[in-house]
């Protein structure tokens, strides 16, 4: 078992390559994240995004995208909304969560996590949500974290896909922090 995971983390650690990402399609960044972060450098400055509910923390900004991990406490519900002017995947990492898009469950309630190795089965499989599609999500007892990968296609850089917003904001706080339209 510590062989499979040695094997796993030598065989991830082999593939890295420069951090610096140079494609142009938020498909390419997804799949130069998956094989290249966690181990992406230190957030910038203003690299943290938060209220008192949710936390968000930026691994990677260079215009127009930016990957940021978010932690979610638990039974949070994040009601339905969309991001108009935002293109995303969204990678599970840890915890318990249900994720729907258009009203359907695609990251499903139950077992995420694997305990052999303490990451989640979800880790690498993206969820595509496009500028302007419904979803929502909904936390379970342990809390969550996921890493939204984000191509923002207005062509205006924010510090959280939290602030390009169409829905129910999920408190006061958040209210104060969405962009104008």
């Amino acid at each position: 078992m510590i062989a499979d995971f040695l094997r796993h983390e030598w065989t991830r650690a082999a593939r890295r390559a420069p951090a610096e990402f140079t494609g142009d399609t938020l498909e390419k960044f997804q799949t130069w994240f998956v094989e290249h972060g966690p181990s992406v450098p230190a957030p910038p400055p203003d690299g943290f995004w938060f209220n008192s509910l949710i936390w968000g923390v930026t691994q990677y900004r260079k215009a127009p995208f930016q990957a940021q991990l978010y932690i979610v406490p638990p039974g949070c519900v994040l009601t339905e909304h969309q991001h108009p002017n935002t293109d995303t995947f969204e990678i599970h990492t840890g915890g318990e969560m249900t994720f729907c898009v258009n009203g359907h469950p695609v990251i499903p309630p139950g077992k995420l996590m694997d305990q052999r190795f303490g990451v989640s089965r979800w880790w690498g499989r993206a969820v595509r949500v496009r500028p302007g599609v419904p979803h929502h999500l909904t936390v379970g007892a342990s809390g969550s974290a996921f890493v939204s990968l984000q191509h923002f296609t207005d062509g205006v850089m924010r510090r959280s896909v939290g602030e390009d917003w169409d829905g129910e904001p999920v408190n006061t706080e958040h209210e104060n922090q969405l962009c104008p339209a």
